[in-house]
């Protein structure tokens, strides 16, 4: 019979618990992981539509106070009604009035003629074929209009509008803001009909969303706010929150990348795992060294039974504690002891059966010698019994020839008596010497 390979306990131990601890281990980094992701995920998501409605306040602050600020010179101009050289000076007062529009106002009539401050660096080669121009004509009050760059290359948006002067010409007064003004306030991009006002990168200042070479971000984007879907979403990777800028047609989009939000997670779930692997060889470690102590006795007691079932109950167990293995061990060393008491009773059964098959040997001896004179008794028995023949023989001869003689005489009667007598004499004889044979012979059945 083929000898089965064993496993020890220990190994079983370590091959069902190890996997099971991993796995719990395992599951219990990615609900932690999975579960913290989610939490921070939606304090992002707070966040970032708290973010998104502070910086659209903030926006909407900022276009109200210019605005504001715009109509009341617009409103002043329209009541003083000045000429050229008394709005001028009203235009040089305004020059560097503030740090969102350093140039001021400016104005230009359907002539083509453009009004500005003094300082101002500001150009127009065709005022009225501006943008400024061509969408204040549309407005009766000052209104945002959309983002350009100017003569200078400067990213800028205009307030624009209609200036009732009573003049013979129709005038467009406008202001120019700076787009950096915004990009500071914005953490992210604003999308104003499709064209990007203010972005992280000012290079995409001016540019369409979703223009060809942009990032997959910027085109996902693009189509979401066509279809006006305002929602918080991920896209390529970026929490993104879109919310519209009260009384414009902006769309502030601001996001963070998911990344970063997730970090300090990350890092956190990699100090998890490097700490579940620690606990995991611990425990690992500590598996083998408890079923090390337990299985110790069991391997013990499991040799000493193999040898016992040998033969060999030389052989002892030194159970410790109070535990079922220790009471196994009290139990393996009684059933030890007890078959030693049984092998020395059966050696001394032994010791007793030898001595009476000596005994019997020495009987068997007798016996031999007693077979051995019967032997001889029956040898001298045959040798009498053979006498006893001759002597019948002779007495049948010596009757036959008295058988004779008393034929031939009569006279010998006296003579035949005699003979007669003697035989009867010789036969009362015979039957003695063969009752003693029936009793030889009684005696020898006896002896057998």
């Amino acid at each position: 019979m083929k000898k089965r390979g064993n496993i020890s306990i220990k190994a079983k131990l370590l091959g069902v618990i190890t996997p099971v601890v991993i796995a719990i281990v395992v599951v219990l980094v990615l609900v932690s992981y999975l579960a913290s992701a989610h939490i921070i995920e939606n304090y992002s998501q707070n966040l970032l539509e708290s973010s998104v409605e502070n910086q659209t306040s903030k926006i909407e602050s900022w276009l109200d106070e210019n605005l504001s600020s715009f109509q009341m010179a617009k409103t002043t101009i329209e009541q003083l009604n000045p000429d050229d050289a008394q709005l001028q000076t009203i235009l040089d007062s305004y020059y560097g009035y503030s740090d969102n529009y350093p140039d001021g106002l400016y104005v230009s009539d359907s002539n083509g003629n453009l009004l500005k401050a003094s300082k101002s660096t500001k150009s127009e080669s065709s005022p009225t074929k501006s943008t400024w121009y061509t969408e204040g004509l549309t407005r009766v009050n000052m209104t945002i209009g959309s983002a350009y760059k100017n003569a200078e290359g400067v990213n800028v948006i205009s307030a624009s509008g209609i200036l009732k002067d009573n003049s013979d010409r129709i005038r467009v007064i406008s202001a120019d803001m700076t787009l950096d003004r915004i990009s500071i306030i914005v953490n992210s991009f604003i999308e104003i009909s499709g064209t990007i006002l203010a972005d992280r990168d000012s290079s995409l200042i001016s540019q369409k969303l979703g223009a060809s070479g942009q990032s997959s971000f910027y085109q996902d984007m693009a189509q979401r706010i066509n279809d006006q879907n305002y929602d918080f979403t991920t896209i390529d990777g970026e929490m993104t929150v879109s919310q519209e800028v009260q009384g414009t047609d902006w769309i502030l989009v601001s996001y963070i990348p998911k990344s970063t939000v997730l970090a300090d997670l990350v890092a956190l779930r990699t100090r998890m795992i490097v700490i579940g692997v620690i606990c995991i060889i611990l425990l690992c470690v500590l598996i083998e060294r408890m079923t090390h102590v337990v299985v110790k006795p069991v391997k013990e007691m499991t040799n000493v039974i193999t040898q016992m079932a040998s033969g060999d109950f030389t052989v002892s167990v030194n159970p410790r504690g109070n535990d079922e293995i220790a009471v196994m061990g009290y139990s393996v060393q009684h059933f030890i002891e007890s078959m030693k008491q049984m092998i020395t009773q059966i050696g001394q059964v032994s010791q007793i059966l030898s001595e009476q098959a000596q005994s019997s040997k020495s009987v068997s001896t007798e016996l031999n010698s007693a077979t051995e004179i019967q032997s001889r008794s029956m040898g001298e028995l045959n040798s009498t019994v053979d006498q006893l023949a001759v002597s019948v023989n002779e007495i049948a001869e010596n009757a036959t020839q008295l058988a004779g003689v008393a034929a031939d005489t009569k006279k010998d009667s006296d003579v035949v008596d005699v003979k007669m007598r003697e035989t009867v004499e010789v036969s009362e004889k015979g039957r003695q010497d063969m009752e003693k044979v029936s009793k030889a012979l009684e005696g020898i059945e006896l002896s057998i």
